[in-house]
């Protein structure tokens, strides 16, 4: 099993892997689009941790036969399931190599050539702050799109911290919102997996989000919504952005 892949590795067809956060974020890093480096912790990964951990089964059996409009018996089921998640000790060799991948990302030089990663770890600098960004396989589809209802967390720092936070981002995957909408939408909860992006942090002055399309589908028009800061109060809802309004025409 590939427990990390590196944004070099990953492309837009990678979403299998890396989850549709990850797989888009890996092709504009590759073409050299201004993106922080970053890996993924893929979504074989993910499998490969619930087996071992074994509580596999264990949410299945508490997610077969529910009734997902009783809201109660709902969150209940998921509050078990991500309780399981967090509380499971994590394979040694999956969290291995998922700490020596965040100790190459924590040194000044990203190059993975061969030979390099020794002569890195060796020099490796102090642990730097990371976004831990959950990456859903089943995500931003045509039939149906799962943004935003799994977890990311900001400012993360140090490999016990990283660890408990990916595991956060894991059992995301399992809160009611996001259990309903599959039901709803039809898709099996053992077939739908997850990465996480861990992607270094950046001091970042302002940040915005772009709509090429009016999401109301109202008009035609490009949709710009900025803060300063990070673009964490934006997608949050927690601050009233900036918002631009342009022309498809760019008039």
């Amino acid at each position: 099993v590939d427990f990390v892949k590196w944004f070099s590795e990953l492309n837009k067809d990678s979403g299998s892997v890396a989850g549709g956060k990850g797989a888009n974020l890996a092709e504009i890093f590759n073409l050299k689009v201004p993106v922080p480096p970053g890996f993924v912790v893929t979504a074989q990964a993910y499998n490969y941790f619930i087996e071992k951990a074994g509580i596999a089964k264990k949410i299945y059996d508490l997610l077969d036969g529910l009734d997902y409009e009783d809201t109660k018996t709902l969150n209940d089921a998921t509050v078990k399931i991500r309780d399981m998640i967090v509380k499971s000790e994590m394979p040694k060799e999956m969290e291995s190599e998922i700490v020596e991948a965040y100790d190459i990302l924590s040194t000044e030089r990203n190059s993975l050539e061969s030979g390099d990663v020794h002569m890195i770890l060796k020099n490796a600098a102090e642990p730097i702050f990371v976004a831990v960004r959950s990456s859903a396989t089943a995500e931003d589809l045509a039939e149906a799109s799962f943004a935003g209802q799994q977890d990311s967390f900001l400012n993360v720092k140090g490999k016990s911290e990283l660890i408990k936070h990916i595991k956060k981002c894991f059992a995301s995957l399992f809160t009611a919102r996001a259990t309903y909408y599959r039901s709803k939408k039809g898709f099996e909860h053992a077939k739908v997996s997850l990465a996480v992006v861990v992607q270094k942090m950046i001091d970042s002055y302002k940040s915005g989000v772009i709509f090429s399309q009016d999401p109301t589908n109202r008009t035609q028009n490009i949709i710009m919504e900025a803060v300063w800061g990070l673009g964490e109060g934006i997608v949050s809802g927690r601050i009233t952005p900036d918002s631009y309004t342009v022309s498809s025409d760019m008039e």
